[in-house]
């Protein structure tokens, strides 16, 4: 009997997924994500090769034994690379790392409290740790997880195409697509320094940084979200978070790099994995809808967010109240990506010193205006690193406590405003937390 997917086009696939009438996901998402072309029969070949390819790599990832008794490499203590002990002693320290998050992901779900279950996670995410660069993060738990059990929720197909013996394999090979488009990238942590004006305090937040080549991908795409779709979709509600300067990974992160997986219960995820995927362009390098179904989300939301003031506004942004009409937010994000009103929202670049230079001329100038000249030699970056890439928050403390120390010595009546002084170490705080992002 002949399959509904042996004659169907990539179109038909995502008019299918787009009305809801998906069946067979696990192949679906292939055939959108690009992994499956040409015929089914290219499809069959194109799965084989995967799994081969998968199970050789998990099968290096077994330390070999030593031929012959050498006693330096075949040492449990041995810090060599090419000890079998110390590539066990390795794999078992990610394994252990990775199974913590395995032991907590989606937990309230009977599915994910099976320990066949939690084993298919815990090899493939090892096995994909292992072989990229980017090793293992928090995150990729609730990926593959969703994955997995789009997988096992499918029923197998004659053509095993679906084959719940090999489902490792394939959960590996749609991650790993999942991962090369854009998704990775958000994981990558940025080492380089920002630039800001002198008012870097209030830029922060307030101050569009998506096309802004030193920040990370993660904060490139927080940005773009926020000041430039949100603002372009719903501008009261964007003046009103935007006037409490609260940066907008803060609460944007966990959405972007997690697909909203854990916005949504599994079954609603899979619905909106279906439409991300429909209306992905396999010529783009991100998954574009995404950025829109967090701004509709956002707006969703609005009644209650503007609402809200200071910390219950960043609470309400962080935890807000779960969503029950998905397909109307889909809708308008659907929407969003067809009129791309977020073009229409001008990107004017700034130009500023380094953040640090800035933060630690802020101090500067507090300390010597509310002390005085006398007190301004204590200011001189003595403890501070020349190479501005070495400083952290623990410097800009030393100052602190250095120039406390100063004005308890001189017994000077005037005291520095230690509001002002945290503003200073918050700014470096901040930046120290993009550059971990």
């Amino acid at each position: 009997m002949e399959s509904w997917y042996s004659s169907a086009s990539i179109e038909e696939v995502r008019r299918m997924a787009l009305s809801g009438h998906l069946r067979h996901r696990f192949i679906a998402w292939q055939v959108m994500l690009g992994i499956f072309y040409g015929s089914v029969d290219n499809w069959v070949l194109i799965t084989h090769k995967h799994r081969l390819d998968y199970n050789r790599k998990k099968a290096e990832l077994i330390p070999k034994k030593i031929l012959g008794q050498d006693i330096i490499l075949d040492n449990p203590l041995s810090n060599n690379a090419q000890s079998p002990w110390y590539t066990h002693f390795k794999n078992q320290e990610i394994r252990r790392i990775i199974r913590i998050d395995v032991d907590r992901t989606f937990q309230k779900y009977q599915f994910f409290q099976q320990e066949r279950n939690k084993a298919y996670l815990e090899n493939t995410l090892f096995v994909w740790s292992m072989t990229h660069t980017l090793g293992y993060n928090q995150g990729f738990n609730e990926l593959m997880a969703v994955i997995l059990y789009a997988g096992l929720s499918d029923e197998e197909t004659p053509d095993n195409l679906i084959s719940h013996e090999n489902i490792e394999a394939d959960c590996y090979t749609i991650f790993s697509k999942l991962m090369d488009t854009g998704i990775a990238n958000m994981f990558i942590q940025k080492l380089s320094r920002p630039k800001l004006r002198d008012n870097a305090l209030d830029e922060i937040a307030t101050v569009d940084r998506s096309s802004e080549n030193d920040l990370s991908e993660m904060i490139r795409r927080c940005h773009y979200v926020f000041h430039r779709v949100l603002q372009a979709t719903d501008p009261e509600l964007y003046h009103h978070i935007l006037k409490y300067k609260y940066e907008p990974q803060l609460f944007l992160v966990r959405w972007l790099r997690c697909m909203l997986s854990r916005e949504f219960s599994l079954n609603q995820t899979l619905i909106v994995w279906d439409t991300i995927f429909a209306c992905h362009d396999l010529k783009s390098r991100d998954f574009e809808l995404l950025n829109y179904i967090c701004a509709a989300m956002l707006s969703s939301d609005r009644e209650c967010l503007l609402s809200k003031r200071d910390s219950d506004l960043l609470q309400e942004l962080m935890n807000p109240v779960p969503i029950e009409d998905i397909k109307g937010i889909l809708q308008i994000a659907m929407r969003y990506l067809r009129e791309k009103p977020d073009n229409k929202v001008s990107y004017t670049p700034h130009q500023g010193s380094n953040i640090f230079t800035s933060s630690l001329k802020m101090l500067y100038d507090l300390v010597t205006t509310r002390i005085g000249p006398p007190i301004a030699p204590v200011v001189k970056i003595t403890e501070i690193p020349k190479n501005e890439k070495e400083i952290t928050l623990e410097s800009m403390l030393k100052i602190t406590k250095q120039v406390k120390a100063m004005i308890k010595k001189q017994k000077t009546e005037k005291e520095i405003d230690e509001n002002e002084i945290r503003k200073a170490i918050r700014l470096l705080k901040i930046m120290l937390d993009y550059n971990e992002d």
